[in-house]
């Protein structure tokens, strides 16, 4: 069964119909609002018969044919990403981007769900050897490179952790450089937690790139500051919302970080990804 209707203008010059407007199409009453022509229905009796046969109808209906809002399915990112960047009404955009920001993290969560076993394997390995002063970032390189695998339809191996060296000097002068940003963003006064964090969602954009292009250090901080000054938004939610994500297992004695470190990286990849293209 169909609802809603998208509306048919012939023309360019079609206006379209007030808001609220009534119409027969096939054979049902529709009634046309914000560009679409939905299926009305009768009003019904105001008796408690009536009433209890609503509910009932209601409830059935919430489950079997409710729609997504703005929690929309992994399996719909495409679509998702598609309505977005061809939307030019500024108030719709925003709408079509938080439902792009539900896909994204959907997608992440079911990979996340549908890889545990090996995501625990792959992160326990890299939990024992990533402490390793210097050479840690190219182990940390190679996590990264691993679970971008996974979200290209790939499968992480304990092995890639050690498949990064061709960026690690790359990815090691990239560290060093965010490693002095943030002590010296802990140094301003007042808001120096503040300044680390915006550090953070500054500088992750452009590691990600290093370790997928092996881009020089400078040049992806250049990318990712540009990047952000795109989608300044949803950058700030993939840092916050996966680092919040990652880093929840550590309430559990720090064991638990096995299990929700990838899911949290996995979220920043979905932001990589989409504008990972992006020159």
């Amino acid at each position: 069964m169909i609802n809603v209707l998208p509306i048919d203008r012939h023309t360019v010059d079609d206006a379209p119909p007030e808001e609220g407007s009534r119409r027969i199409i096939n054979g049902e009453e529709r009634v046309y609002y914000d560009g679409y022509w939905i299926k009305a229905y009768q009003v019904p009796a105001d008796t408690l018969e009536a009433k209890k046969r609503l509910i009932d109808a209601l409830t059935r209906r919430l489950f079997n044919h409710t729609e997504h809002g703005l929690n929309i399915p992994g399996t719909r990112l495409a679509e998702a990403r598609a309505a977005f960047e061809a939307e030019e009404d500024a108030a719709r955009r925003r709408i079509k981007g938080a439902m792009l920001a539900g896909a994204l993290f959907n997608r992440a969560t079911n990979l996340w769900k549908d890889n545990l076993g090996d995501l625990v394997v792959f992160t326990l390995v890299f939990v024992l050897v990533g402490w390793i002063p210097i050479v840690n970032v190219a182990f940390f390189a190679g996590y990264l490179r691993g679970l971008m695998k996974l979200n290209r339809g790939g499968k992480p191996e304990p092995s890639q952790l050690f498949s990064a060296w061709d960026c690690f000097g790359n990815a090691f002068v990239y560290a060093l450089l965010f490693f002095i940003a943030m002590i010296a963003a802990g140094h301003v006064p007042f808001f120096g937690r503040l300044a680390q964090c915006a550090v953070t969602v500054l500088g992750t954009p452009g590691f990600y790139r290093v370790v997928d292009r092996n881009a020089n250090a400078i040049d992806a901080m250049q990318w990712g500051f540009a990047t952000i000054q795109r989608q300044p938004v949803p950058w700030l939610l993939a840092v916050l919302v996966g680092g919040l994500l990652g880093s929840s297992g550590m309430i559990a004695l720090f064991i638990g970080i096995i299990i929700t470190l990838p899911w949290g990286i996995l979220l920043i990849i979905q932001q990589y990804e989409k504008v990972s293209a992006t020159p």
